[in-house]
């Protein structure tokens, strides 16, 4: 058998050409790397308090994003035991369970990268508890109405005298409210108050008060009271 030896010149060619090759394998490895989810950030709209189960937030996640490029899946987490996988950009609607929400957005890519952010004190009330109405001359209509939400209906009554008026009603988006109130028949009759009547009207910045309309379009304005019995 033949046995060939090369000359030192080509020899070391060959030593460096191997050498090139490995370092182009090591790059290669450094690049395989596991991908790393980059964080960003949560913005929500509107900023203020909001109505519950008529206020829908839309909550952004901006910023996010992977080493490896990889498309990212968004899983949400708004607080009130609700949770969505979607996209970045996302709308929900509180109810009537909760005052202030912590929101939460998990990003990854299907290789495993990922990357979370929050947001704390997205602020929402209820109409829940005592109300007055007043009408344009400031003569208190509703003087203890005690009103109970569920979702976006509303029902109770004023208690402020021995007969009960019924109240029912509704919440709308993005901030807006009806009432409707019934004086029933019988010993009422003496409060010298109409048979029926309708408020709407929009809230406030901190849904403390309503300002509107009673019908048939008078302006009025409905407030939450800051006594435990009338307002005054």
């Amino acid at each position: 058998m033949m046995r060939c030896r090369l000359p030192p010149a080509a020899l070391a060619a060959v030593v460096a050409a191997c050498a090139s090759l490995a370092g182009a394998c090591d790059g290669d490895t450094q690049t395989n790397t596991t991908p790393v989810g980059i964080a960003g950030r949560i913005s929500q709209s509107p900023t203020g308090i909001g109505l519950a189960g008529a206020t829908p937030f839309t909550f952004t996640a901006t910023g996010f994003s992977s080493s490896s490029r990889e498309p990212l899946t968004y899983a949400w987490d708004f607080g009130d035991r609700s949770t969505t996988t979607g996209g970045p950009t996302v709308v929900h609607t509180y109810m009537i369970d909760w005052y202030r929400f912590d929101v939460s957005v998990v990003a990854t890519t299907s290789s495993g990268a990922r990357a979370q952010a929050g947001i704390t004190g997205v602020t929402v009330r209820a109409v829940t508890g005592r109300w007055g109405i007043r009408d344009s001359s400031g003569r208190l209509i509703l003087g203890s109405a005690v009103i109970t939400q569920n979702d976006a209906a509303l029902h109770g009554d004023d208690s402020s005298l021995n007969c009960r008026y019924e109240i029912t009603g509704s919440v709308a988006p993005p901030r807006s409210i009806t009432v409707t109130y019934t004086r029933p028949p019988g010993d009422c009759q003496a409060r010298d108050l109409p048979i029926s009547f309708t408020f709407s009207g929009s809230a406030d910045g901190t849904v403390s008060s309503f300002a509107g309309t009673m019908s048939p379009g008078v302006p009025a304005t409905m407030v939450r009271c800051a006594d435990s019995w009338i307002c005054g």
